[in-house]
């Protein structure tokens, strides 16, 4: 094992004043032949204290420049999320169904029917006169009366049926995800199909779901099974909950109203909730579209400034 020895130095002079000399730190290192003495001044330390803040700087940059992308990225998820409430509930619109206008608008006085719809409908005055002339015959090929006559007051429920399902600018919200022009799982009160079922109980079908369970012609023309016999509503159904959801193929889904009637829509229009039964799709709207851009406009204003 090699040694080296070291002066000692003088002593310091560790009082303040001009004169007072830096102190001296002994180093010793190996070199690739022999041990040498170093002896370096305090500038040293300074410069290990250096390069010490300069990483602690460097560190805080990082953490800062992260902490600047976590935020931009959080803004512009938050523009996206709010860009997808702007379009989803801030305006009316119209499922795509055969007899379905692009948009909802106000109709004339030629309107003969429908009438909870006229100020936003989906469906046009000339649907409303063909409805009212001919039902659904010369619409879809479809008769409501493969077993007879129906009563009036039954009839008047299956044109009230026809106006929900062709003029509300409410029910696209329960767009069938894979089916153009259907429904699922619309919330229609209780009242009204307890109602229909009422009115239509002593009348007869011969299918459970009108929807698919007849036999159609390549025109679309519905006819009675030839293994199906018609029977009344009430042995078909037996209560408004099996009438609203059976029949239309889970279109729609009889719903309790609570108090305000903000969870259900009724198919006639009778009871307008005070609150939606969605966050509101009404031109008016829970949330303005105005107040909307105005906050994408700020939180980017914000990221851009980060």
């Amino acid at each position: 094992m090699l040694f080296s020895t070291v002066p000692s130095p003088p002593p310091l002079n560790l009082k303040r004043g001009p004169e007072r000399s830096a102190p001296v730190i002994a180093v010793i290192t190996r070199s690739s032949t022999s041990l040498t003495t170093r002896v370096e001044t305090g500038c040293v330390v300074n410069s290990v204290a250096s390069k010490s803040l300069f990483s602690a700087f460097i560190n805080e940059r990082n953490l800062l420049d992260m902490a600047k992308f976590a935020l931009t990225v959080s803004v512009a998820i938050l523009l996206q999320v709010i860009s997808v409430l702007g379009a989803v509930y801030t305006e009316d619109k119209c499922i795509k169904g055969t007899w379905h206008k692009a948009s909802p608008s106000p109709e004339t006085d030629a309107f003969k029917t429908c009438h909870a719809f006229k100020d936003s409908s989906c469906c046009t005055a000339e649907f409303t006169v063909e409805l009212m002339a001919n039902e659904t015959r010369n619409l879809y090929n479809h008769s409501w009366h493969r077993c007879g006559q129906l009563s009036e007051k039954c009839q008047q429920f299956w044109v009230t049926q026809e106006c929900f399902y062709q003029c509300s600018p409410k029910v696209y919200q329960w767009a069938h995800p894979s089916v153009d022009g259907a429904l699922l799982g619309v919330p229609v009160c209780s009242d009204i199909c307890d109602q229909w079922f009422n009115a239509c109980k002593n009348d007869q079908i011969c299918v459970e779901n009108v929807l698919v369970d007849y036999n159609f012609t390549v025109h679309g023309e519905n006819f009675c099974p030839a293994n199906k016999s018609c029977i009344t509503y009430q042995a078909m159904y037996g209560n408004g909950k099996n009438l609203c959801e059976k029949m239309w193929a889970g279109s729609y889904n009889y719903t309790m109203p609570n108090a305000d009637y903000s969870n259900c829509l009724m198919m006639n229009g009778s009871v307008k909730p005070v609150k939606p039964v969605k966050p509101t799709v009404e031109s008016e709207g829970v949330i303005n579209t105005a107040y909307i851009a105005l906050l994408q406009l700020l939180l980017f204003v914000v990221a851009v400034m980060l």
